[in-house]
């Protein structure tokens, strides 16, 4: 738009537009809830929404790291002093070897836990601040505009 004086033609001062919106205006999910449906807060993308892994692949990868660290030290601490004291007892030697293989199995185990816990989906974490409710939704699949 410009200004008309009498005497000249006055053009409008451009200004410089971002070309990006802050986080704080990103447009809420539709197919999320807007509101808490117990305190009905209303939610915003920079505090109330998360995006991660499921709790269970959280705990997968804890549990394959413990049992990772449990296998480990019941094989240093337990098999091996045991087997070195060289009993003539075969009831002990019986035991030993049991404890040694379930040690070996768990050892075993923790790589193939970790790795499903990888593949595991992810999901959005929506929670209340006011209240502590919380629920998980899944992720949804981005739509491809394909150009021809």
């Amino acid at each position: 738009m410009k200004r008309f004086t009498s005497l000249q033609t006055i053009p409008e001062i451009q200004t410089i537009e971002g070309s990006f919106r802050p986080h704080y205006e990103y447009q809420w999910p539709a197919d999320l809830p807007s509101h808490c449906e117990i305190c009905g807060n209303e939610f915003r993308v920079s505090e109330n929404l998360q995006f991660g892994p499921k709790r269970s692949s959280v705990i997968l990868k804890k549990i394959s790291l413990l049992s990772i660290l449990a296998s480990t030290a019941t094989l240093l601490l337990v098999v091996a002093p045991v087997a070195m004291l060289n009993f003539n007892n075969s009831y002990i030697d019986i035991g030993i070897t049991l404890i040694a293989v379930l040690a070996c199995f768990v050892f075993m185990a923790a790589p193939v836990l970790f790795f499903i816990s990888i593949f595991s989906p992810d999901i959005r974490h929506l929670n209340c601040n006011k209240c502590s409710w919380n629920r998980d939704y899944r992720l949804q699949k981005t739509q491809l505009k394909l150009s021809k």
